[in-house]
């Protein structure tokens, strides 16, 4: 069985703190996923930084998320429960 539309958020202003609450977090999830006897959907899971046009044109670059080893990619648009989200929230 798969979790559909889990969602882990985290808001900050420093790439590299994001970056690493994120990764530390992300075992915990994975932990919570087998204990429930659920799926993560490697080839769906992704991650969305949001924010304004001059806020995310100061980062240097992308933050590098992974689970089970495997790289999270990074999508400029995603769609939760039918709502589709972008990367300024228009």
């Amino acid at each position: 069985m798969y979790a559909d539309d889990t969602h882990l958020t985290f808001a900050g202003n420093n790439l590299a703190i994001i970056e690493k609450k994120l990764n530390q977090e992300l075992p915990s999830v994975r932990n919570w996923v087998v204990a429930n006897k659920l799926t993560l959907n490697r080839s769906k899971t992704e991650f969305i930084l949001i924010g304004s046009r001059q806020r995310l044109g100061t980062f240097d670059r992308s933050p590098a998320f992974q689970t089970h080893n495997i790289p999270i990619k990074r999508v400029v648009t995603t769609k939760s429960i039918g709502v589709r989200f972008d990367k300024h929230l228009t």
